[in-house]
């Protein structure tokens, strides 16, 4: 059982700052802050893994010296924020010019940060920072870097994702080359960036500073910039702006830049160099981009401005796929226009080579490229051994279709949120013209693949890569049915020809090495009957331009139709893109096969939707993780086709995709299992599709840890039938534990989060949220006719119109400790109580449901438009539901006097009094000490002029002593112990230092007996 493990704060303690000395930390389970804190220069924080740091809205943290974040990919850090009534805080500032000092953030989330500074709610100034797997979202600044706001320094990104942040310029991160003291380094590697929102750069901004004294060396590589928006009316920079002057040497590559937007110029990409200044630019580096489907008025993939720089050799676009990117309706005149590409210069254009520019345009016809120069040089001089429609003239240019693995089908000028930014694969065929057609002279990557490439590189932003393809003549194809066995070594490519038959083939062992490919020269109807199909065990590559193997058709453009791989005995797939293939394993002789299917992705084309991605039948063993299921009916399947041969294993970690505007006929299905025993499905990612996960006569698996959404456009296809995030059936019996359902879905007409039909189901730990409902029917949990068994504990139902829908059947249902609220357009409540037994629930309505200890009070959860339904500190859940035997565990499963009612169990210690207190006094100052409170953070002393006044906290330190100036000839004092979570009071009664005085010595003050100390945020 996965517990989400947080403490309280009891005392909001009025202070400017705290400041943290010597080795602090380390930080585990929850932190509440509640002021601004400080890390002085050398000291350390050390923050453990699976801690929340939730801030209040005054709450930040200052970061002079450095802090360890060491969160893991299953068991993240967060920083968030504390307050159900303003669910914001302020961010962290990192300010350590020290180079040697490195701040490190390892699988840390970042989320509900709204600066108050202007810039960047993580505001970084000449320091070092590592970033590893970080999660930036849902971040504000009103200027610069709506996530994080970079002044120089040494700051590398990595496997970092920016999402749904926004700001005036950079929406999810600003970069800023100051009048530094040193050179600074910036790297984003295998970063992502997702609709973000600002008027100028909407995913990244970054500005360069004429007058630095060094250069800052910046390298983008691997990294996506998807769904991005300059959303201004003078907006550029759709993806990411870019502002060049003399000191930014710029290396931009292995990037892919997809569906961003801008209201002016640079739909994907909008650069400019030396705008006021006749100056010579760094090295610029534009290569091996795949920019496409993105829009503007003005460039809508990619707007470029060499304004006066006089070394325009300098600015250098290579290798570079710019696709099906368009210009806004209305705007066809000259001075708007270049649906690839528009070049602003003066006689000092760029130089564009070994590039792809096709299918390009407005909402009349197709436009590539428009160059705004009144020099009016050819398109020639600027345009080399490229392949772009309708022009062929300059050196090495040819216009041909350029024969795409799996482009769109046709132009539209169409850049909505339909389709999924991987769905269209850019690849070259082979049979592609512009295979060994860029420049000979281009020297070949070192890290390329030397059996792909050689001169000359393909044309496209995948040649001169480890995932450039070989031109079909240079094969001799393998005639289907002439051999049994298929070895295809370590880089080598091997075309399967079907000769045009229509037929089964049938082979005993394809083995498939790393970095190999394997193509189908089939027809419709060819089906391939497999043994053991075997890649290596290591997982290869998943980024742009790692090593990855290859089965796919041949895009002829006549054969639309999927491909069939049945296998019988063994499937062994690491890192595998399957394109227009569907997998099945099944032994049609009755043999139990094994299916060993990692780290790989299957596609299905926009054409059809047939079948399942990958389909299993009575397997053995069954490992199916980390794999990218896309726009099939079902994208998994799994059966077993006997009681006496159920199946079993693992589904997890996987992502399957649909098309949420699709009309087409059927149910589409995420994972569905049937006849199985022992199947868990977990960490899984279902998007859209019409059942997220469905499990049918089954027992013993479990569904835990799985994310399901269905998008606010999913119904477009005009379904009748309802949709439901996880469906149990037919005489199931598994456990739903920790899933998260985030349904936005604001058009079908039924729409349930957890269905249980004539089954059993453990059902506890679960979030489910209705963002966008209206009158439509939202049911939160249905039980139809349930079996014995069944109940359902601890979970989070927002905005429903019925929190259950039940229809009762021969067994009853306890439901316990679970919170059903709505957003206050309505109450949510329980349709047909009967056979269920309520204890300790907080139900908005009530009506016919009796049961003990149920409640009706506003839950504060902190932000449920945003998903996040932490309940806030003073929430009345707190510690007031029920402890179920053999469930709920002290100190174990839940914290405190009570388990917390809802999806989310808070994390609380107890702290012992601070003990062998001393005071004494000098002639004009008083010190107070008490020894070390083993888990205490802080300690707060408060104090007043009449011992049975109210007191003032009058400071908060982290050592164990204090001392004060003497003002007045009476004042009493306390302290108390802090762990963010617990207030422990050193004394019963208060003490002066009178008496201090009095004794001329020290003075031992008796210590309090240690109490439970209860929350002051509810009652029942």
């Amino acid at each position: 059982m996965r517990i989400l493990e947080k403490v309280v704060i009891l005392f909001i303690m009025v202070i400017v700052s705290v400041i943290y000395a010597g080795q602090l930390g380390p930080w585990s389970h929850f932190k509440a802050i509640d002021f601004n804190m400080t890390i002085n220069y050398g000291d350390t924080l050390t923050i453990n893994s699976g801690t929340e740091v939730r801030f209040s809205p005054s709450g930040s943290l200052t970061i002079n010296g450095v802090i360890k974040s060491n969160g893991t990919s299953s068991d993240p850090v967060i920083f968030g924020a504390l307050s159900a009534t303003d669910p914001t805080w302020d961010g962290v500032n990192i300010s350590n010019t020290d180079p040697l000092q490195v701040s490190t953030f390892n699988s840390t989330i970042f989320t509900k940060m709204y600066s108050t500074n202007g810039n960047g709610p993580i505001n970084i100034n000449e320091s070092s920072v590592d970033f590893i797997n970080c999660r930036f979202f849902d971040n504000h600044a009103d200027f610069n870097g709506g996530a994080v706001y970079v002044v120089a320094g040494n700051v590398n990104f990595t496997a970092c994702v920016f999402r749904d942040n926004n700001a005036e310029n950079g929406g999810g991160l600003y970069i800023y080359n100051n009048p530094s003291a040193s050179q600074s380094s910036i790297n984003l590697n295998y970063c992502s960036f997702v609709a973000n929102r600002a008027s100028n750069g909407g995913g990244l901004y970054v500005e360069d500073y004429d007058g630095a004294m060094y250069d800052m060396l910046l390298n983008i590589q691997n990294t996506g910039f998807n769904y991005n928006k300059a959303t201004s009316l003078g907006g550029f920079g759709g993806g990411l702006f870019i502002n060049v002057l003399s000191h930014l040497d710029l290396k931009f590559k292995l990037c892919k830049i997809q569906f961003n937007d801008a209201f002016v110029s640079g739909g994907g990409i909008y650069a400019k160099f030396n705008e006021m200044y006749g100056q010579p630019v760094l090295s610029q580096e534009f290569s091996n981009l795949l920019i496409t489907k993105n829009s503007a008025m003005d460039g809508g993939g990619f707007y470029l401005n060499t304004g006066l720089t006089i070394n325009p050799v300098n600015i250098n676009i290579i290798n570079t796929t710019i696709a099906d990117n368009y210009i806004l309706p209305g705007k066809t005149s000259k001075e708007y226009g270049g649906g690839g590409i528009h070049i602003v210069s003066n006689d000092n254009y760029p130089f564009i080579k070994n590039s792809i520019i096709w299918n390009n345009g407005n909402e009349y016809y197709l436009d590539q490229y428009l160059i705004s120069d009144d020099t009016f040089p050819s398109p020639g001089a600027i345009f080399s051994y490229c392949n772009i429609n309708d022009y062929v003239e300059g050196q090495g240019n040819i216009s041909s279709n350029p024969r795409f693995v799996r482009p769109p089908l046709l132009f539209t000028g169409d850049n909505t949120l339909t389709f999924a930014a991987d769905r269209y694969d850019y690849h070259l065929s082979l049979n592609s013209p512009c295979i060994d057609a860029g420049d000979p002279a281009t020297p070949i990557d070192p890290m390329a693949t030397p059996e792909l490439n050689y001169p000359p590189v393909n044309m496209g932003a995948y040649g001169n890569t480890k995932q450039a393809a070989v031109p079909l003549s240079s094969l001799t194809p393998i005639v289907a049915g002439t051999v049994t066995d298929l070895n295809i070594p370590d880089g080598g490519v091997v075309v399967l020809d079907f000769e045009g038959k229509a037929q089964a083939f049938d082979y005993d062992l394809i083995n498939l090495g790393e970095g190999s490919q394997l193509h189908f020269n089939a027809v419709n109807l060819a089906t391939i009957n497999i043994k053991e199909l075997r890649t290596p065990i290591q997982p290869a590559g998943k980024y742009f331009n790692d090593e990855r193997i290859v089965i796919q058709k041949i895009n002829d453009g006549i054969d639309v139709t999927n491909k069939t791989l049945n296998i019988s005995n063994i499937a062994q797939l690491h890192g595998v893109e399957l394109s227009d293939i569907h997998l099945t394993v099944f032994d049609p002789l009755g043999g139990t096969p094994t299916v060993n299917i990692a780290n790989s992705k299957i596609y299905n084309s926009d054409s059809e939707l047939l079948s399942s991605g990958i389909s299993v039948t009575d397997a053995a063993t069954i490992d199916i993780i980390n794999t990218n299921v896309d726009n099939f009916k079902t994208g998994i399947e799994v059966t077993g086709g006997t009681k006496e041969s159920k199946a079993s294993g693992r589904i997890t970690n996987n992502t399957v995709t649909f098309d949420a505007d699709a009309s087409k006929a059927g149910q589409q299905v995420g994972v569905k299992v049937q006849n199985a025993n022992g199947m868990d499905i977990e960490d899984n990612d279902i998007e859209n599709g019409d059942i997220g996960i469905q499990m049918s006569n089954s027992t013993g698996g479990r569904i835990t840890n799985n994310t399901v959404t269905f998008d606010a456009d999913a119904s477009k296809n005009g379904k009748l039938l309802g949709k439901i995030a996880i469906d149990i059936n037919s005489g199931t019996d598994t456990v739903v534990e920790d899933n998260e359902i985030w349904i936005a879905d604001s058009l079908s007409s039924v729409v349930s989060g957890i269905n249980v039909e004539s089954s059993s189901a453990q059902i506890f730990y679960n979030k489910i949220n209705f963002v966008k409902s209206g009158i439509l029917v939202r049911n939160g949990i249905v039980f139809n006719d349930v079996q014995s068994g069944t109940y359902a504990y601890n979970n989070t139902i927002f905005n429903a119109t019925n929190g259950v829908n039940n229809t009762p059947g021969s067994y009853s249902v306890d439901f316990i400790n679970n919170i059903i609220w709505n957003d206050g357009t309505r109450s949510a409540g329980v349709n047909n109580p009967d056979s269920l037994n309520f204890y300790n629930n907080d139900i908005e309505d009530l009506s016919g449901i009796s049961g003990v200890d149920n409640i009706s009070s506003d839950p504060l959860c902190i932000d449920p438009l945003t998903n996040d339904l932490v309940i806030g500190t003073s929430s009345p859940c707190m510690n007031t539901g029920m402890i179920i035997s053999g469930f709920h565990i002290a100190d174990s499963t839940y914290y405190g006097i009570a388990p917390e009612i809802g999806y989310m169990e808070y994390y609380e210690i107890s702290l012992s009094a601070p003990e062998n207190p001393t005071v004494s006094v000098t002639d004009s100052t008083f010190s107070f000490g008490w020894s070390v409170v083993s888990g205490a953070t802080s300690y707060t002393i408060y104090s007043s002029d009449d011992p049975y006044a109210v007191f003032d906290s009058v400071a908060t330190v982290v050592t164990t002593s204090w001392e004060t100036s003497i003002a007045t000839p009476k004042k009493f004092f306390f302290v108390i112990a802090n762990d963010a979570s617990k207030n422990v009071t050193i004394s019963d009664e208060p003490f002066s230092y009178e008496e201090a005085i009095n004794d001329k010595k020290n003075k031992v003050i008796k210590k309090s007996i240690p109490k439970k100390i209860k929350r002051t945020s509810s009652s029942r």
